[in-house]
């Protein structure tokens, strides 16, 4: 099962980034160095699906996240953490919307920033990493459910 839901929220980033930002997001395989990821919007699934997905980003790609869904420069802190949680708000919503056959519900989007934050999600059993490159910088999905 939690290939199926890896899959539609892999689905989810790439048309989230395809349509909202015009970014196109190419799935990178095998192993390639860790970028130092800076900003982790983070969303939780309750329901059928019981888990947590997490969107990783260093602070270049996040502000020009900013800029693409804006048409503005980002101001501060909070334009930034506003913008990527609405991010990965848009990413869960899309993904929610393809398991037809499930109850989901998503808690509120959060935002950490730091450098050397790692977000590993123990207490789930299951864990998925998709790494994408793209035009303006790399991006990361985590998926982890029970």
């Amino acid at each position: 099962m939690i290939h199926h839901i890896v899959e539609m929220f892999k689905e989810a980033a790439t048309r989230t980034f395809s349509t909202t930002l015009m970014v196109d997001l190419t799935v990178v395989e095998g192993e390639v160095p860790e970028p130092e990821w800076e900003i982790f919007g983070l969303i939780g699934l309750s329901g059928d699906v019981n888990g947590n997905v997490a969107v990783c980003l260093r602070n270049d790609t996040a502000r020009e996240i900013i800029y693409r869904f804006t048409g503005e420069q980002a101001r501060g802190i909070e334009d930034i953490t506003d913008g990527v949680g609405e991010i990965v708000n848009i990413i869960a919503g899309n993904a929610k919307s393809y398991m037809t056959d499930k109850r989901v519900f998503l808690s509120l989007p959060e935002v950490v920033q730091g450098k050397s934050v790692k977000i590993d999600f123990k207490k789930f059993k299951e864990r998925v990493e998709i790494r994408f490159a793209s035009d303006i910088g790399p991006v990361k999905l985590i998926f982890a459910c029970r």
